[in-house]
């Protein structure tokens, strides 16, 4: 386990790690975290990071609800300024019927966040992992 330290090495072999907060690779940052929404509320925020200093970001985001009979994976990728963005949502796939109606990428205030309008106001579980560079 590591959590809140700094390793540095020119090679590593690692069989399992379990890492707490950010892992940075070069200089891309690979996050992850989880939301779960309980409403069809349009535009409900599912990762949200600062602008500043990020130009480019790969979203994995999973959506499962609790009835069991939905899930999906979907990659979305977008660019920004820092005061416009822009993206695509591709590779999305599902079992069952879908878990959200749509996701989409804005920039509010100082942050870019990935936002969801859910399908259903089952309890759905969104994990979303991205790499910012």
């Amino acid at each position: 386990n590591i959590s809140g330290g700094n390793i540095s090495a020119t090679s590593a072999n690692l069989t399992t790690a379990n890492v707490t907060g950010n892992v940075i690779i070069g200089s891309t940052t690979v996050t992850s975290g989880t939301v779960t929404t309980t409403a069809t509320t349009p535009a409900q925020t599912i990762a949200s990071f600062p602008v500043s200093g990020t130009t480019g970001i790969e979203y994995l985001v999973k959506g499962v609800d609790s009835a069991g009979s939905k899930y999906s994976v979907a990659k979305v990728v977008a660019v920004t300024d820092g005061t416009a963005v822009d993206y695509t949502v591709f590779a999305t796939v599902n079992i069952g019927t879908v878990t959200g109606s749509s996701l989409q990428v804005v920039i509010d205030g100082a942050a870019v966040k990935l936002q969801v309008t859910p399908a259903s106001s089952n309890s759905t579980v969104w994990t979303t992992q991205y790499n910012l560079v």
